[in-house]
């Protein structure tokens, strides 16, 4: 008999960071519950959950669609700053700044996000970043004053932190709704939900902000974006502050030892005889 080529007890399998709950409020399955007895799966903590994943995946949505078209269209004003166009550069230039963005999600998933939310923890994370987060968008027509030669800096500073703050808060929200579900049992109906929410947010995101650009200007989708993002941070207040101890260690797997990694090869025994 041939054992899997993968190991289904690693913690992580398609992500290179191991995330291990240390305390967690979930009521996993004893061996005398009984699967049949129904349990509630939408308590208040994990409706408002879901609605911050919404909300997040909207408005990352809205600007990953915006962008592209904020830096292709023309601008309609050569000085001050400019509310209705956008930055004239050519789809070579947009190209190239969207590789580099690819650059930077790396470098950020790799490096900064496990030393981040190792040290911060996970509630002081999503606090910090989800009142952070509308930065990303409000100012983004203010680089209109910038001269053509400082434009690229500007440019580049909106893609570091739109990329920090994204690949930090989504994990956590995933590992917040995972704590707030109140039986194990029900982790599949809770994720299935959100998942599907979060799809319909990311479809619903470009064509809304595309009209909002189309009707009132660059500035006005922007500015439409920064005040979902808003209500994404003020919705925290009406969610209760999870145990101090629910909270999780995450490990870089390309800091471990080779020799600490269990086998991924094909292991095959003949059969005895």
């Amino acid at each position: 008999m041939c054992e899997p080529s993968f190991d289904l007890r690693r913690g992580s399998v398609t992500t290179i960071h191991d995330v291990k709950p240390v305390a967690s409020t979930i009521e996993h399955v004893q061996e005398d519950e009984d699967p049949a007895m129904p349990i509630k799966a939408f308590n208040h903590d994990v409706i408002m959950w879901i609605i911050a994943l919404i909300i997040m995946c909207y408005h990352q949505m809205a600007y990953a669609s915006l962008l592209s078209i904020y830096l292709l269209d023309e601008p309609e004003k050569s000085s001050s700053i400019d509310l209705k166009g956008g930055l004239g550069y050519t789809v070579h230039d947009v190209g190239t700044f969207m590789s580099v963005n690819g650059v930077i999600a790396l470098v950020i998933q790799l490096t900064i996000f496990p030393v981040f939310v190792g040290r911060v923890g996970v509630w002081n994370s999503l606090v910090s970043l989800l009142i952070l987060c509308p930065i990303t968008y409000v100012f983004v027509p203010f680089l209109s004053v910038l001269s053509r030669s400082d434009l690229p800096v500007g440019i580049y500073a909106i893609l570091v932190l739109q990329n920090f703050f994204v690949i930090i808060i989504y994990p956590c929200l995933l590992i917040a709704l995972k704590n707030a579900a109140p039986s194990s049992l029900v982790l599949g109906k809770v994720n299935g939900l959100a998942m599907s929410a979060c799809s319909g947010a990311r479809t619903v995101a470009p064509p809304l902000s595309g009209f909002i650009y189309d009707a009132g200007g660059s500035a006005a989708a922007w500015w439409s974006i920064t005040a979902v993002a808003v209500l994404g941070a003020i919705e925290l207040c009406f969610i209760a502050r999870p145990n101090d101890n629910a909270d999780v260690v995450v490990e870089n797997v390309l800091r471990r030892k080779s020799a600490a990694e269990p086998s991924m090869g094909r292991v095959c025994e003949e059969p005895e005889n």
